[in-house]
């Protein structure tokens, strides 16, 4: 994928111990960073959402180190971390292989997942 082309993708994520579900919504590669918008949903919780970018790291994933989670119920917000460890596109870019982990709360929960490129 060259580095002025823009696919966005979407899908679900498989959390470790199905913590909580983890959706993406939007996942967009932009040269050295993604744009992403994550939808969760946690049976105690309820719905929330993250939006934000992950800039590239040293190690070669990404990371968004003052992601906000947002709760949908009582409009609080709470600090979180999302790394991107592995990002790997199909032959044909209509599928991206994602791997990462998710921090809140002291807590950190790995992912991963398949997701299909978006066509409007």
């Amino acid at each position: 994928m060259t580095s002025n082309q823009h696919i966005a993708f979407l899908g679900n994520f498989e959390v470790e111990d199905d913590a909580f579900e983890m959706t993406a919504e939007r996942f967009i590669l932009r040269g050295d960073g993604i744009s992403f918008q994550l939808k969760f949903y946690e049976t105690d919780y309820g719905k929330s959402t993250a939006t934000g970018t992950a800039q590239r790291n040293s190690l070669g994933g990404f990371n968004c180190d003052d992601l906000r989670l947002r709760y949908a119920t009582d409009k609080s917000d709470i600090p979180a971390v999302v790394r991107f460890s592995k990002i790997d596109a199909s032959d044909d870019q209509s599928a991206l292989s994602v791997e990462g982990t998710w921090e809140q709360a002291g807590d950190t929960f790995r992912f991963s997942g398949l997701l299909k490129r978006f066509k409007s």
